[in-house]
């Protein structure tokens, strides 16, 4: 008689924001690319609403996400650090769901004393992550910033790297063959170098910030009334009203990722500006995902294995951070030269394709968990 071993079975506390004007910000892939990456990896997955600290949770949390678990007993629980905060009850309790924790750390621990001087809430990452991580009791963590695998391990959890990924069902290598003269850079701003690259006059007429048309749709309206009645009536809520509270928010996610997509594909380039956390984050691999070239600050050799995801001239366009004449020059050439914007669009997707999609990424993990094996990332 043949054993066959059941499904890995994963509770996934998704992180996600009270209203669209923080959400924007958060990843499609960062809730529901995982989901259906292990779904494809042949995982059982619950999602657990969870939201961030800028906004008090109502009372009662830990009892609400009981009752939307029902009865079903997990391998694993996976969890986001840093922007949200768990409640003691609640924290007990997820500890017990599972034997293996694992924490997804989304932004670097280290940072620089003027970037700290910029917002000086940075200085405080590391210590805040390893506190967390210490009261969920972390079996194991995800970090996007290679540098950070250290002091993790130091306390006794299992760290993998873990650079950002996109579904693979969203990479398209075939965009619109004429795309507006300019690049776009959807992004904040914030800091010193954003603020000056937008107010560089050498760069007035190459640069646009939209409004992409998700912004301009009625779904972000329809997130933010998601969200009002989820908390309106969450104490009332059985398992079946939050299936179909994560179902209805998927929906309008999905929507909102696909025009994000769509909008982005316009443009000749996309800009992705100097940042604190030091990864490429998820705006540079979606962008690449429609077939545009990305043009990004170059990657410190301080961390090899982030520089080697990508080839430059070939994958992606790097420049060097305060050099604006570089960025200039970089879309200039995309702009009159579709051949070579073509080329490099074509060859990031297949290295998207190859190495980085979602439900890749999430194999890695699975079997890092599993066995320690290292990912291989090129």
């Amino acid at each position: 008689m043949t054993n066959i071993t059941p499904p890995k079975r994963i509770l996934f506390v998704m992180l996600e924001f009270h209203r669209w004007e923080r959400a924007k910000a958060w990843w499609y892939g960062g809730v529901f690319g995982f989901e259906q990456a292990f779904l494809d990896n042949g995982v059982e997955v619950t999602l657990l609403p969870y939201f961030d600290k800028y906004e008090r949770l109502p009372p009662g949390w830990v009892d609400f996400a009981k009752r939307a678990v029902g009865q079903k007993k997990f391998d694993q629980v996976w969890l986001y650090l840093l922007h949200t905060e768990y409640e003691p009850k609640l924290a007990n309790w997820l500890k017990s769901v599972a034997p293996i924790r694992v924490g997804m750390i989304p932004e670097s621990l280290e940072y620089e004393a003027a970037e700290i001087h910029e917002t000086p809430v940075l200085a405080n990452y590391k210590n805040m992550a390893i506190t967390q991580a210490k009261q969920m009791e972390l079996t194991h963590a995800m970090v996007v910033d290679e540098c950070d695998i250290s002091c993790l391990n130091e306390i006794g959890i299992k760290a993998m790297y873990f650079p950002l990924f996109v579904p693979a069902a969203y990479i398209n290598q075939k965009p619109i063959p004429t795309p507006i003269p300019k690049m776009l850079m959807p992004a904040s701003i914030y800091g010193a170098e954003r603020r000056a690259l937008v107010a560089d006059p050498s760069l007035k007429n190459l640069l646009e910030r939209g409004p992409l048309p998700d912004q301009l749709s009625p779904y972000p309206a329809l997130f933010d009334r998601l969200n009002e009645i989820l908390f309106s009536s969450y104490q009332f809520m059985e398992e079946p009203e939050v299936d179909a509270y994560i179902s209805n928010l998927r929906r309008v996610r999905e929507e909102i990722f696909k025009l994000f997509m769509a909008g982005m594909q316009q443009w000749a380039a996309i800009l992705n500006p100097p940042a604190y956390t030091k990864c490429f984050p998820s705006r540079v691999v979606e962008a690449m995902a429609t077939g545009r070239v990305v043009l990004t600050p170059e990657i410190s050799d301080a961390k090899p294995i982030t520089k080697r995801l990508f080839t430059p001239n070939q994958d992606i366009l790097f420049y060097q951070r305060g050099d604006l004449s570089q960025i200039r020059t970089h879309v200039e050439r995309l702009i009159n030269d579709q051949a070579f914007a073509r080329q490099i669009g074509e060859s990031a997707c297949a290295k998207l394709l190859k190495f980085h999609t979602s439900e890749n990424r999430v194999r890695q993990a699975l079997e890092f968990i599993d066995s320690g094996t290292t990912p291989v990332f090129y």
